[in-house]
């Protein structure tokens, strides 16, 4: 799982992180890019509820980017996540799944629900 979160979004962290616990326990490893300056604000909340599956990942964008939306902010992040996966100890993941923060699983959820174990492709 992959989330990209931060300070504006630390209020609705909790309740992905409760509803993952709870409805997606097949999930791997929990990958969040923060903004760097704001990891000291969200890293206690996702430490204590992902503990060893957590890979946190700083990020430092460009000034420029900095100026423009968040969503325009998320899509250059996802634009070099690959690499920030390959440069994670470990074999790669079988499956990849991008979570918005406000996200709450309301059911049980595995990832065979969600890919197909041939292919690890999302469900068409």
């Amino acid at each position: 799982l992959v989330i990209y979160t931060g300070l504006r979004d630390a209020s609705m962290l909790p309740f992905l992180l409760q509803s993952v616990q709870l409805f997606m326990p097949c999930y791997g490893r929990f990958r969040a890019i923060v903004p760097a300056a704001e990891v000291p604000m969200v890293q206690p909340q996702l430490v204590a509820m992902v503990g060893a599956r957590l890979i946190m990942h700083p990020e430092q964008q460009p000034e420029w980017l900095m100026r423009v939306s968040w969503v325009w902010r998320i899509a250059y992040t996802l634009l070099y996540l690959d690499v920030i996966v390959a440069s994670e100890e470990g074999p790669a993941p079988k499956y990849f799944m991008l979570l918005d923060t406000d996200v709450v699983f309301a059911y049980p959820v595995t990832c065979r629900d969600i890919f197909d174990p041939s292919t690890g492709k999302a469900w068409a």
